[in-house]
């Protein structure tokens, strides 16, 4: 019976994903550790263009709104945009 320790320890130093397949993996589609880049520059584009979408709007409105109607505003569309954020996170571990 080969030595676990020393097994698991030469799978977690592999650049490539090389532990057996299991039931819940069965397939090789993911052969690299940790996400991938173009997931990172999909996520920098979008936080980005999230803000151009969200922070511009609020800052035109904020010239032609009064102080108290810019409170009334900011809550809602606070709400709105954590909602957003809490449904992609959901979203993405679900991938």
């Amino acid at each position: 019976m080969p030595n676990t320790q020393a097994t698991q320890k030469y799978i977690d130093s592999d650049r490539y994903v090389i532990s057996p397949c299991r039931d819940d993996k069965p397939y090789f589609y993911n052969d690299t550790k940790g996400v991938p880049g173009e997931y990172v520059w999909l996520l920098c584009g979008l936080g980005v263009f999230n803000l151009i979408v969200v922070w511009l709007p609020l800052k035109m409105i904020k010239t032609k709104v009064k102080t108290d109607q810019r409170r009334a505003l900011t809550l809602p569309l606070a709400i709105l945009i954590l909602t957003g954020v809490g449904f992609m996170v959901f979203e993405v571990t679900l991938f």
